[in-house]
């Protein structure tokens, strides 16, 4: 039987129910003969694999919005629904942001992030698998302050036009680009402006003409950095 047809159709489509309570392997039956279950299908770790999607009300739970601070020299991040600032993060322990093909951001806390009953939080649970223009982690200070971005996306893997699009989305916005920093990958670089071809991208969100300048721009800032730097 076909993996898919199995899961779909066959003793798989009731393992997650027939598992809920307690961690067992699951029966034997006359398509599985031979082919013992091993570790791997122990609930517990067969769980830990997967991955939620988020429903449209979830997602609007964790969509922020930017706003500088009074002086002007910092960004604060808050939620919409609730106007809450955004927690702070170590260094260990980042938030987790997806950037949407609207210019939505929307930050997930891992310090409040419910592990055991939706396992480890994934780039692609915000967008319920759908694309987006950026991925990465975000580091806060106190009072929903960003401190900074990358771009550490292991499914997403942006390039330099992630990196330029979020610093001209918070251009047109009248924040404060330098307020954090912005951590490229080690191989990017101001040449990576010129290579890329921007009469490529179909976003309206965005006056593709500005793009390659705004690229030049973000890699020569002072607060461009790199990974481990």
């Amino acid at each position: 039987m076909h993996f898919f047809d199995w899961l779909d159709y066959g003793t798989g489509r009731s393992l997650f129910e027939r598992n809920k309570k307690k961690n067992f392997l699951p029966d034997l039956n006359d398509d599985m003969v031979g082919q013992i279950p091993d570790e791997g299908c122990v609930k517990k770790k067969f769980n830990s694999r997967t991955v939620h999607f988020f429903n449209d009300t979830e997602r609007q739970e964790h969509e922020i919005y930017l706003s500088p601070s009074e002086d002007g020299q910092k960004v604060i991040a808050r939620y919409k629904q609730s106007d809450e600032v955004v927690g702070p993060s170590s260094h260990d322990h980042p938030h987790l942001y997806m950037f949407d093909l609207n210019k939505q951001m929307y930050i997930v806390d891992k310090n409040l992030w419910d592990k055991e009953n939706y396992g480890a939080i994934k780039h692609t649970a915000v967008l319920a698998g759908r694309p987006a223009l950026s991925a990465g982690e975000a580091y806060f200070k106190e009072d929903g302050v960003i401190w900074e971005f990358n771009y550490e996306s292991g499914h997403y893997r942006p390039k330099v036009a992630a990196v330029t699009m979020m610093y001209q989305w918070m251009k047109d916005q009248g924040l404060n680009t330098s307020a954090l920093n912005w951590v490229a990958r080690k191989e990017w670089s101001t040449k990576d402006c010129y290579k890329t071809d921007w009469k490529s991208f179909d976003i309206h969100a965005f006056d593709v003409r500005v793009l390659e300048k705004t690229c030049r721009e973000v890699t020569k800032s002072p607060t461009w950095t790199f990974e481990d730097d």
